[in-house]
């Protein structure tokens, strides 16, 4: 009964497994359906061809280092968001700027940019976290309290409950022995 409980388990690991693989690869999966629909329709440009190499080989990255590839392909999208490539024949655009200098913002890309960061946060979350810490970092100089409380909690976050309840007993005796001194 047990074995067929983790077998169970095991093919249900499987199946999300497999799952999450394919929700990583939503988002070169919609580029490639974007770059093969501009291509049965014969419209081809330099950025087009530029977005089809780049995306062979951000594709063959990603299948021999998916983290590596994850990050690459940000990089690209956010290429596509400001018209450097194209993999879409259908653009949406928000323009910034005036005749002289003008950024434009392709709205679909972005939309493909949000998926492509939700269906991979786990690998966008390392450097992330690095941001973090390099904020908190930065209120710790601003506040000593803050720091004295994270090297408190270093200190003592690696010892197990019979360590810090022996170092409680002992503060607490030498707490009783300071008073004792000042009462004589």
């Amino acid at each position: 009964m047990n074995n067929e409980i983790l077998d169970e388990d095991l093919i249900s690991k499987k199946e999300n497994n497999i799952q999450s693989k394919i929700l990583s690869w939503t988002s070169i999966i919609i580029l490639w359906f974007g770059i093969g629909y501009s291509f049965s329709f014969g419209y081809l440009t330099k950025q087009d061809l530029a977005a089809i190499i780049l995306l062979a080989v951000v594709s063959l990255i990603c299948n021999i280092n998916f983290e590596i590839g994850v990050k690459i392909t940000l990089g690209l999208i956010i290429a596509g968001v400001f018209n450097m490539v194209e993999f879409l024949p259908i653009k949406y655009e928000i323009s910034i700027g005036t005749d002289v200098f003008m950024i434009s913002i392709d709205i679909i890309l972005l939309l493909v940019l949000m998926i492509h960061y939700l269906t991979n946060k786990l690998y966008f979350a390392k450097y992330l976290d690095y941001f973090s810490v390099v904020e908190q970092y930065q209120d710790e100089i601003k506040t000593p309290n803050r720091s004295r409380i994270n090297n408190f909690k270093t200190r003592f976050s690696n010892k197990d409950i019979a360590e810090l309840e022996a170092i409680s007993k002992t503060i607490n005796s030498l707490k009783k022995q300071i008073l004792l001194r000042k009462n004589y």
